[in-house]
């Protein structure tokens, strides 16, 4: 690992388009890793894990859902 300055080491990074792209390549790498979790009540004890995998599956149905609308507005016009 290179450093930088006396205390600064410097770590290689990934840059992304944008979010899709961000959670595609977590996904790739680690699709049963767990990307967020919630309670559906605060005090419940049940807690819902999602997977990246999951998250990824749901990012690209709403990407789906507004293109096809898309599509669809322009061809009404």
């Amino acid at each position: 690992m290179k450093k930088i300055g006396p205390n600064y080491p410097k770590y290689e990074t990934t840059e992304f388009t944008d979010f899709r792209d961000m959670v595609d390549h977590v996904a790739q790498n680690k699709p049963e890793g767990i990307a967020f979790s919630y309670k559906n009540k605060p005090n419940d004890s049940d807690v819902q894990n999602v997977t990246y995998e999951e998250v990824r599956k749901n990012i690209h149905r709403v990407h789906e859902h507004h293109r096809k609308g898309s599509e669809e507005a322009c061809s009404e016009a």
